[in-house]
């Protein structure tokens, strides 16, 4: 990690600048004067936002790092800090999603980047168990300590939420065959006060786990984190505050300006080619998750590496599925006056009309895999093959059905 700007980072910052500037010009012209290349403008545009959006976000990890040496945050600490920053990219698209009253982009989007997460992770224990000798590996006593106990409320929270549109689901679909005046009372949602209660407890379990600077032990040789290798670390806590606020402004400020950019070119897209807007969303999603958190897969390969790799997709499993998506739904409420999202959306084509709960059943399945996570590292503190396979395939399993509705309705 440098600890200031070199060219080549100058140079993408001005790059990223002219392609900014060069989309604020031309999407106006090419509406007015192009209209047939609309659609195909849209791609570009949502393309070069996708690519901002993950350039910055990979600003905003290193500034949000720095930001936790200097507070001397232990690394695990600093870990859950860059995992938020990697998913601010969903949160700004979401945000910007629900201004345009895309709300189902929105929340399909939080919730394919939770997926994704949840398939990365999957793949990770995996790879880490089949590295061991007796296809285990032990569950770092960090990850432990901070992650079960919002493990347990996830698990609670996200199965509420499930029973509940279960139940709401099956009246909906009796009132239908009654032939209800006001069906539509019975579908269900999830409600802002459950959205609510997500983000405060990701909030009070965020701040109880920085306001602790000693909490986790560092790591020595025993844990074959070098020593030497850790004291070298110690020269970029030594970065100036020039750099880390560049950091901080070039990251935050690219990241807006990509959910600016992907949220408003959706709907363009969506008309052109007539593509539902939850395969743009899953596509979106994991255009956005998957480069910036397979890295954690890639540096699990390497000495040292897994441990950042779980902990970091670990962090990143709930802070999507109860802060990212949490705030998407709050959103909703006080910008778009909306009580709660669907959970379940109905997919019109021609004549026909289909039931779509990849919602409600990504949040189902999340609440059971996280129930296995936390039952793995509860009952015996490892993790092993047929846990990541069981995870990996459990995933696998909702984007195939989803896809499925979705592409061969």
């Amino acid at each position: 990690m440098s600890s200031k700007f070199a060219m080549k980072d100058y140079v993408e910052l001005i790059v990223f600048a002219i392609g900014v500037l060069i989309v604020f010009l031309a999407e106006p012209l090419i509406e007015h004067e192009y209209p047939e290349l609309v659609g195909m403008s849209a791609v570009v545009i949502i393309t070069f936002g996708l690519i901002l959006a993950i350039r910055s976000s990979e600003r905003a990890v290193e500034a949000f790092d720095l930001a936790g040496k200097r507070l001397h945050f232990s690394s695990y600490q600093a870990g859950v800090l860059s995992s938020l920053a990697s998913n601010l990219p969903e949160l700004a698209i979401g945000f910007f999603a629900v201004l345009n009253n895309q709300i189902e982009f929105a929340i399909s989007l939080a919730v394919v980047a939770s997926g994704f997460n949840v398939l990365l992770l999957g793949i990770i224990i995996w790879f880490g168990a089949a590295k061991s000798p007796n296809g285990k590996f032990r569950v770092p006593e960090d990850i432990i300590r901070a992650e079960v106990p919002l493990l347990r409320v996830g698990v609670v929270i996200l199965g509420g939420i499930t029973f509940i549109g279960l139940v709401e689901f099956g009246l909906e679909i009796a009132a239908l065959q009654q032939g209800s005046p006001t069906p539509e009372k019975y579908a269900p949602t999830l409600p802002m006060e459950a959205a609510a209660l997500m983000v405060i407890v990701y909030l009070i379990y965020l701040f109880l786990l920085l306001r602790k600077r000693e909490t986790f032990p560092s790591k020595t040789k025993e844990e074959n984190i070098p020593v030497a290798a850790h004291e070298k670390s110690e020269e970029h806590h030594l970065v100036s505050t020039k750099h880390l606020l560049t950091l901080t402004i070039f990251g935050l400020l690219g990241i807006i300006l990509a959910g600016e950019f992907i949220s408003g070119s959706v709907e363009a897209v969506s008309v052109e080619f007539g593509i539902n807007d939850f395969v743009i969303a899953f596509l979106v999603g994991a255009s956005a998750a998957l480069p910036e958190h397979a890295i954690g897969v890639v540096s699990a390969r390497k000495e040292g590496g897994f441990d950042l790799g779980l902990g970091n997709l670990m962090a990143g499993v709930i802070q999507n599925f109860m802060f990212i998506l949490g705030m998407i739904v709050l959103f909703a409420a006080i910008i778009g006056g909306l009580p709660g999202v669907p959970l379940i959306h109905e997919v019109s084509r021609g004549n026909q009309v289909q039931f779509v709960p990849f919602i409600l059943l990504q949040l189902g399945f999340g609440a059971l895999i996280i129930f296995l996570i936390k039952s793995s590292i509860t009952d015996d503190h490892e993790f092993d093959i047929f846990e990541g396979i069981t995870i990996f395939l459990g995933q696998l399993f909702v984007f195939i059905l989803f896809l499925k509705l979705i592409l061969l309705f």
